[in-house]
């Protein structure tokens, strides 16, 4: 934890208590080094990740069809305002 506490400038009990919440909701692991019993590894879980993954793509297709959408009205808004202007 010190190379945490080092680089995010951030209270040690303060990471602890992030880390607890992260490794409890299953987003991060922790691990014993295989050479060293006092220092604990701590890496991202892949798992929900992926799953974050997969939503993330589904909102964006979901935003990119339906701006796509909106651009195709307004255009044809703005080509019949145009067009009601000229008569």
């Amino acid at each position: 934890m010190g190379a945490l506490v080092r680089a995010l400038a951030v209270p040690a009990p303060a990471i602890s208590k992030h880390l607890r919440v992260l490794r409890d909701a299953g987003l991060v692991l922790q691990r014993t080094a295989a050479d060293d019993a006092r220092v604990r590894v701590v890496e991202l879980a892949p798992g929900p990740l992926v799953e974050l993954r997969g939503w993330i793509d589904e909102a964006a297709a979901f935003w990119t069809d339906q701006l796509a959408s909106f651009a195709r009205h307004a255009e044809g808004q703005a080509r019949r305002s145009r067009r009601g202007r000229r008569s």
